[in-house]
């Protein structure tokens, strides 16, 4: 929701979670950077979700957010350490920039400056794509790759030849 802080998305996720998702996309604390907010915080609330996904067995995946340089480098040095952090210590998937090539381009932003328009949409998504779909991809052959090598497996051993069967009868 426009506005929401990362930890009122945390406390929106149970609502979300009854669909019963195999992965989620967070994408949380940009506003908590706009307003200035101490960056654990916004740790805090990312790392709630990520336990609570990881506890459900659900796949949390992190796309990672900078702060706005107007707020000093100390801040966004550590609010942009946030991520990588939490990814490291989590082993999460995580994506860098989520608005890389959006952020500050007046063409890709809705007149607040903040929000991107269609346009920008696009950009995020052909840029985020890739990395999403590779994930999707890992965990379908995670969960369907085992089963179909267990059923094939039986097909991939070849039939002894009659040689064979001949010799072990004569060693016998």
């Amino acid at each position: 929701k426009s506005g929401d802080t990362a930890l009122a998305g945390f406390n929106r996720l149970p609502f979300h979670l009854k669909q019963n998702p195999d992965l989620v996309v967070i994408v949380l604390g940009a506003n908590d950077a706009l307003k200035g907010m101490e960056p654990g915080n916004t740790y805090a609330a990312i790392e709630k979700v990520i336990k609570l996904l990881q506890a459900q067995h659900i796949q949390p995946v992190l796309m990672g957010i900078k702060s706005p340089r107007n707020l000093g480098d100390a801040y966004a040095k550590k609010f942009d350490s946030v991520y990588p952090i939490l990814a490291q210590r989590y082993n999460v998937p995580f994506y860098p920039f989520f608005l890389d090539g959006v952020a500050l381009k007046p063409e890709y932003n809705l007149k607040d400056r903040v929000h991107p328009n269609p346009d920008g949409v696009r950009v995020l998504v052909q840029n985020t794509s890739p990395f999403l779909m590779n994930i999707v991809y890992q965990m379908l052959m995670s969960r369907y790759a085992p089963q179909q090598q267990q059923q094939e497996q039986p097909q991939k051993t070849a039939p002894e030849k009659t040689e064979d069967v001949k010799e072990k009868a004569v060693a016998e």
